[in-house]
């Protein structure tokens, strides 16, 4: 059997611990003092939760910031690409442009080709002497008037289609300079885009996990709450009690007189201290005495009965008043 003597001005653990014990770590642990505890462990985790309360607002606002940013650069990517499908359609024609364009220029080169011939041979063989053939006289005139009305035409034609051919050729360059610069970009929207992803995908976790902290947090905030108003309420007792003693002129001992000459209020062995760590990392808010089955408890001091009831973690607690605020 483990019997637990909680330690406190009014507590047993107290009377034990001023008797027996020298460890700079034991001393009184007053109700209040575990209440003052408690407000503060409140306040501190209330001003934790207001900033775990900004830090989730600032998440949420920059949560909102980056799914813009993603909309957004989704909209531009395929405004991109709408772009790009119109530049490969127009690509596309300008091709088919510029090929029709060459086979017109090839074809009316090789005609000029044919008629420079012609007037490269009539000027190496002028046409006969007009006294010996004016029939073949008139035949060379005519064909050199109709050289010379067709050539200018066939000429200006000739350097038309190789002008446009010049043009459609920098057009097309052109449109698929374009289309290489809106590759380029939308790459590198789509790079955006996958960042932005990721930033959401941790905002979301982090999010997440500041929530699940926050829920935890007032979880704990309320069983705080509910703890220190219960020891509230013991506090009011114990002080109730403590002055229905001193109004009733209840005898007292000087209880600092008798440290060092007090029992144990139980035979068995010191199982904790009080103050000491114990094996699971919390720290002992309890004189511990490991004791026989159904051992008889004693209280080292006269005094009176301030609270006798089960409370919290400490089982069924004793509280005896000592008196001088024991």
């Amino acid at each position: 059997m483990l019997a637990v003597v909680v330690a406190g001005p009014f507590a047993m653990a107290s009377l034990v611990s001023a008797a027996f014990e020298t460890d700079p770590l034991l001393g009184p642990s007053d109700p209040r003092e575990k209440l003052e505890l408690l407000q503060r462990q409140l306040e501190a985790d209330r001003a934790a939760q207001q900033k775990r309360d900004t830090e989730k607002s600032r998440l949420a606002s920059e949560t909102k910031r980056l799914q813009t940013e993603s909309i957004a650069a989704a909209a531009k990517i395929r405004g991109l690409e709408q772009e790009e499908a119109r530049l490969e359609a127009e690509l596309a024609r300008l091709n088919d442009q510029e090929t029709r364009a060459a086979n017109a220029f090839a074809l009316r080169r090789d005609k000029l080709s044919g008629l420079l011939s012609v007037l490269q041979r009539m000027s190496r063989e002028p046409p006969p002497a007009l006294a010996v053939a004016p029939g073949d006289a008139a035949a060379a005139a005519r064909s050199a008037i109709i050289l010379t009305a067709v050539l200018p035409g066939v000429r200006d034609e000739a350097k038309a289609l190789n002008q446009e051919l010049g043009q459609l050729r920098k057009l097309r360059k052109a449109a698929a300079d374009a289309s290489v610069v809106l590759a380029r970009s939308r790459e590198a929207l789509r790079s955006e885009h996958v960042r932005i992803g990721t930033l959401l995908a941790e905002k979301a976790k982090l999010t997440a996990a500041l929530i699940d902290e926050h829920n935890a947090a007032e979880t704990r905030l309320k069983t705080l709450a509910r703890e220190a108003m219960s020891m509230e309420a013991l506090v009011a007792r114990v002080d109730g009690g403590a002055t229905t003693m001193t109004e009733a002129g209840f005898s007292q001992q000087q209880f600092d007189a008798l440290r060092g000459q007090l029992q144990w209020p139980a035979t068995g062995e010191l199982a904790a201290r009080f103050g000491e760590m114990s094996d699971n990392g919390v720290r002992n808010t309890a004189l511990s005495l490991r004791t026989r089955p159904k051992a008889q408890i004693v209280s080292p001091v006269d005094g009176k009965i301030l609270f006798a009831e089960p409370f919290k973690e400490y089982g069924q607690l004793l509280i005896i008043g000592a008196g001088d605020g024991y």
